[in-house]
């Protein structure tokens, strides 16, 4: 939404005409065909073994359809990703991929004229899911090589274009020419400001009022009650994993006790804020001397490149603590030789130092589970032989 809103604002100062094509998918999820699929993992590399996988869970799939409040007989589904299935949304990402370098290439071929932003970015498409959006100069050949790719990729992979559904916007183009190409394509031709994922597109971004959906959206949700939908939208792996971090932490187990710094050319290291050397970070250790530093997040790398460790502090040390403190952190720093890698983390519940989620649940169950005789597998309190059909 970001880059769009970016491109047009930049399109509309250029004043040379270009089109947008927001293309709708008919029924996306249930029109993949299954060959196609197919093609598509081997081409991007999916051994035989996970193919057949893929394929067994597909073609177990079978319905039945509710006639008077009673079932028909089960039948066997011949195409489609199932909705719901928490694999099928990986699955159509990469049919989607494929239509990403099949558009690529005919870009790359000259057949169709993107924006040229500059020397180096050429934007023609950009795809969030099943939303496709398409950008170039507004000519006749662009719109006939759009639909004629469309199309192309409808045969091949099922995923039919929904023109009555599908929308062509312009910049600088004149009226007459829109509403042709709108008719002749059968499409929508809406005026920008238009909704894109939920935000309108086209306004100024530099402009307050513009934002003030996109804040009103996230934080005081449809029925104005604040964060209602806050959460809603950022739910994420990711977010879910760094929610049980916190939630762990209160019981008393803190994840990141388990990770270390380990040094290297010292770029990416807070001298004074990083727990890299001693146990403990330099500002805690030193908190004298850090008093006294004038750039607190100088890095491992820019504090050792000085001439001296005093370089860049705001005056020199001056006796009893100032100076002990001083001395104990030269004696350290002579123990500290900086390489030509990058920094990095270490896991120490590995002798590897590389994470796993095995050595982190053993260490969570050791911690937060009672210990039994007899032997079992990942919950401790429960028998093998009950996990395994739990």
């Amino acid at each position: 939404m970001f880059i769009l809103n970016e491109m047009l604002q930049w399109c509309k100062l250029k004043k040379k005409q270009y089109l947008i094509f927001k293309v709708d998918f008919e029924k996306a999820f249930d029109s993949i065909r299954w060959d196609f699929l197919d093609d598509v993992l081997k081409k991007f590399g999916f051994g035989d073994k996970w193919c057949k996988w893929i394929q067994s869970c597909l073609r177990s799939s079978r319905g039945s359809i509710l006639i008077n409040d009673s079932p028909t007989e089960e039948f066997n589904i011949q195409k489609c990703l199932k909705q719901g299935d928490l694999l099928s949304p990986f699955l159509f990402i990469l049919v989607m991929k494929s239509l990403h370098l099949s558009f690529q290439r005919v870009v790359d071929a000259g057949m169709f004229k993107g924006v040229q932003l500059n020397s180096s970015l050429n934007l023609s498409h950009m795809f969030y899911a099943d939303d496709a959006i398409f950008v170039g100069q507004w000519c006749d050949n662009n719109i006939n090589i759009l639909t004629l790719v469309l199309d192309c990729f409808y045969r091949a992979s099922g995923l039919k274009i929904n023109m009555s559904k599908s929308k062509i916007m312009d910049i600088h183009v004149a009226d007459y020419k829109v509403n042709g190409a709108a008719t002749k394509l059968g499409c929508l031709m809406p005026n920008t400001p238009f909704s894109y994922l939920g935000t309108k597109v086209g306004s100024s971004m530099s402009r307050t009022h513009a934002w003030e959906e996109v804040i009103d959206k996230a934080i005081h949700g449809e029925d104005e009650k604040i964060g209602k939908d806050l959460k809603a939208c950022n739910q994420s792996c990711w977010l879910n994993i760094v929610n049980e971090i916190t939630v762990l932490k209160l019981q008393g187990f803190n994840f990141f006790d388990f990770m270390r710094l380990k040094l290297g050319n010292g770029i990416n290291i807070s001298f004074w804020n990083d727990n890299w050397i001693g146990g403990n970070t330099l500002k805690n250790l030193y908190p004298r001397i850090y008093a006294l530093e004038n750039y607190k997040q100088v890095t491992v790398y820019m504090k050792l490149a000085d001439q001296t460790l005093a370089a860049s502090l705001r005056r020199k040390p001056r006796g009893g603590i100032e100076d002990a403190q001083f001395t104990e952190l030269l004696d350290l720093m002579q123990t500290v030789t900086l390489t030509p890698i990058s920094d990095s983390w270490i896991w120490t519940l590995e002798g590897s130092g590389d994470f796993s989620v095995a050595s982190i649940r053993t260490e969570i169950d050791n911690k937060r589970l009672k210990a039994v005789n007899s032997k079992t597998k990942w919950i401790k309190s429960v028998p093998v032989k009950v996990n395994v059909h739990a």
